[in-house]
């Protein structure tokens, strides 16, 4: 019996250490943890994670009150969708832009819709947050005011509308590329040698992809989009700047190199899969720019859909190396579907428009039609035969 009580009393101490471990295991985990959550310049909750540059956007943050939201509607059923690829992966996409400035213009959708009915366009691609950095929704961020829209309404039942019609609706979402708040919050901003904003081309000032802030809210406004049932979302400007007069903008030492350029958008691609993870339904697409900061290899890998802009080759027609280049990275059995060829109609003509869409046939890729005034010719829809 004395035996055995001794050996009862060995299993008791052990397990009595091995707790007393976890305890202290665990408080060293706290200790190092909640010394790292904390509130940001943009109001909202993040943790960052130890001995690393990233971080993770806590849910409970204080604009997801939920009594401080706006109510969506009582009807949640499921949209109409296209009946060829009735789910994100199967769709091979063929694809028009409605801009911002048109979308809640009841008399120019009803022109748009006329211009694109009847032909083979299966999806309609919105603006919700434009290079200017307006926003098409009632965003509950505080750092959105002015830029935000003032009610949901309108943006819903735009969405309502060409679901109803038979499209498919993908949210066009202008990443670093934000004017409104650039200007209204400088210190995200990327400034030149003088302190002055920076601006491109158009005179749109870019946010810093340096800052875990800016970051963070685009992770927020992403989650409010989400929220509304937008699950589809195409990330544009996902980059530090394109165009000329980049060399005159002002970085902390060392980062401003291509490597450390690309590595802190890696960072973001990585809070993004991080996000969309908790997310089943939602599908993340990109465009790709070849801009400072993106990598062939880390889109292919980060999306599954890829939207890239066509240019014209040294000898004519269009320049197929990318094409091929990123056919080697996805695979060419899921091509089609995971590839859109971007047209652009600023500076072509629709016969112009319709060559180069013809070029891609043997590909079997799908197309996405950009036209900043909304209109497009019948002529573009026309098969390749």
């Amino acid at each position: 019996m004395s035996r055995g009580y001794r050996s009862g009393n060995h299993i008791v101490r052990r397990i009595s250490i091995t707790l007393a471990v976890l305890c202290v295991l665990a408080g060293i985990l706290l200790a190092i943890i909640l010394p790292n959550i904390s509130i940001n310049d943009a109001n909202l909750k993040v943790l960052r994670i130890p001995f690393t540059d990233q971080f993770i956007l806590l849910e409970n943050a204080p604009f997801n009150d939920p009594s401080q939201v706006e109510a969506k509607p009582a009807d949640t059923e499921e949209p109409v969708r296209p009946v060829e690829g009735t789910t994100y992966q199967e769709r091979i996409e063929r694809a028009v832009f409605l801009p911002y400035h048109l979308m809640f213009d009841p008399a120019a959708v009803d022109a748009f819709l006329a211009s694109i009915g009847g032909q083979e366009v299966n999806t309609v691609v919105i603006e919700v947050k434009s290079p200017s950095g307006a926003l098409a929704f009632a965003s509950q961020n505080p750092l959105s005011e002015g830029a935000s829209a003032e009610s949901n309404e309108p943006l819903l039942a735009l969405k309502t509308k060409l679901n109803e019609a038979g499209y498919a609706v993908v949210a066009s979402f202008s990443c670093f590329r934000d004017n409104a708040l650039s200007k209204s919050h400088e210190e995200f901003g990327l400034k030149n040698q003088d302190g002055a904003l920076w601006g491109d081309s158009m005179r749109y000032a870019w946010l810093d992809p340096y800052s875990e802030d800016v970051q963070v809210y685009l992770l927020s406004l992403l989650s409010e989009l989400y929220d509304l049932g937008f699950h589809e979302i195409l990330l544009q400007n996902l980059s530090f700047p394109i165009g000329t007069d980049t060399n005159l903008i002002l970085y902390d030492e060392g980062k401003d190199t291509e490597a450390e350029k690309q590595t802190r958008i890696d960072q973001f691609l990585f809070q993004l899969g991080s996000f969309a993870a908790d997310r089943a339904e939602l599908s993340l697409s990109v465009r790709f720019d070849a801009a400072e900061g993106q990598s062939m290899q880390s889109f292919a890998n980060s999306f599954y859909r890829i939207y890239l802009p066509l240019s014209s080759g040294e000898s004519g027609g269009i320049d197929h190396t990318p094409i091929t280049e990123f056919s080697a990275l996805l695979g060419e059995g899921t091509l089609p579907y995971r590839f859109v060829a971007l047209i652009s109609l600023s500076e072509r003509t629709s016969n112009e428009a319709f060559a180069m869409k013809a070029e891609t046939a043997d590909y079997g890729i799908g197309y996405y039609f950009e036209s900043q005034d909304g209109g497009y010719d019948p002529l573009l829809f026309q098969t390749n035969e």
